[in-house]
């Protein structure tokens, strides 16, 4: 995972429904170096920031960009 796609995260999830709640100051962690993804074998990934698990998996969708699943 490169910075632009751990900035691109932030951002994403800065916009999203989703982060309804959630502080804006948080997505400063959303960095690299505390990002790790993990390929499942359905073809989406899972998440970890700062060693916790995000709850969400993402895919990759037709435009190249990867989204959050919520199914």
């Amino acid at each position: 995972m490169t910075d632009a796609d751990a900035q691109l995260c932030a951002k994403n999830l800065e916009s999203s429904s989703s982060a309804e709640g959630i502080d804006p100051s948080l997505a400063s962690y959303v960095t690299k170096e505390n990002l790790e993804a993990k390929a499942s074998d359905d073809g989406t990934i899972k998440i970890s920031i700062m060693g916790s698990e995000f709850p969400y998996s993402l895919s990759k969708a037709a435009d190249g960009n990867w989204y959050i699943t919520l199914s």
